[in-house]
């Protein structure tokens, strides 16, 4: 029969309390009732300088150092040890999202903060959760003017949709320079940058959380229709014929209307626009006048007139 000497007892048993101590979650902190602070309690930890980071506080008359463990679904431990400042008898700390490799952690949903008075413990005392939203307002859309392809007027009506958003920004601006976060809406009056050209007009989404989306639309902006030119039989002052030759010269324009009338009474739909045109004025002796009226794509218009003596 083997016989120990009663130190090497003492060290043994020493040795098993020790290895207990350090693998039983037997944590016990004390927390001042109603003290702990989650805020926000929804975050997105994405980078974006919208809600990256959480702030956690909590009184306790611990002497301290406590450490905070952070877990996904409860069990999964992501982030350990974060060491509290301790001010008085508040406790603080902040945690950016990241996990102990240094990188955001790649999970949306609930996490639980456990507090702990020993590094490395891997567990503590449950003090509340936090939930990580990383994506952003869903589906976003937005039209200028209902999807028109021209608008005539730098004032347009923007129609806004994105599940999940309560904030947005507009721009005329892909950086967003000029504008700040309002509250969602669905439709909204904007103005356009000046001059006629394609513009381009930018949305961000964003949700409680602080995560986002964007998107655009265009439309080509067209206020002005250079001012047209009509000639009858290449400028004569006289003509023996009812039927005569127009010459037309319209920049920009895609459809055009003629007629004796000045409310263009006998032509009432559009044809398109050409740079000559057989007309018949009415058969009587006298000055008669041709009207031209002519149209862009973005609806804009502009009449002139020529007349010849019959």
């Amino acid at each position: 029969m083997k016989h120990f000497t009663k130190p090497f007892v003492e060290l043994t048993i020493l040795f098993i309390l020790l290895q207990t101590l350090a693998f039983t979650n037997t944590v016990a902190v004390t927390i001042t009732e109603g003290s702990v602070s989650i805020t926000p309690t929804v975050f997105s930890p994405d980078g974006n300088g919208l809600n990256d980071t959480v702030s956690i506080s909590f009184d306790s008359p611990d002497q301290g150092p406590l450490y905070l463990n952070i877990f996904y679904n409860t069990t999964q431990l992501v982030r350990s040890d974060l060491l509290m400042t301790k001010t008085g008898n508040t406790f603080r700390a902040t945690w950016n999202g990241k996990n102990d490799a240094g990188n955001y952690v790649s999970n949306d949903g609930l996490y639980t903060i456990r507090v702990s008075d020993t590094l490395g413990s891997g567990s503590g005392t449950a003090i509340g959760t936090v939930t990580v939203d990383t994506v952003g307002p869903t589906n976003p859309t937005l039209s200028i003017d209902g999807g028109e392809t021209y608008a005539t007027s730098r004032n347009v009506t923007l129609t806004i949709s994105a599940t999940g958003a309560t904030y947005m920004k507009i721009s005329n601006y892909a950086n967003f320079s000029d504008a700040s976060w309002e509250t969602y809406v669905t439709t909204k009056s904007w103005q356009l940058l000046p001059g006629d050209g394609t513009k381009t007009v930018y949305i961000n989404f964003r949700d409680e959380a602080g995560a986002t989306s964007s998107t655009s639309d265009t439309i080509i902006l067209d206020t002005t229709l250079p001012t047209p030119s009509l000639t009858i039989n290449n400028g004569a002052s006289v003509t023996n014929n009812a039927t005569v030759t127009l010459s037309i010269t319209a920049s920009g324009a895609t459809y055009m209307k003629i007629d004796n009338d000045t409310n263009f009474a006998n032509m009432t739909t559009w044809i398109p626009k050409s740079d000559s045109y057989t007309f018949t004025i009415p058969n009587t002796d006298g000055v008669h006048t041709v009207y031209l009226k002519v149209k862009d794509d973005a609806g804009n218009t502009k009449i002139t007139s020529d007349s010849i003596t019959l």
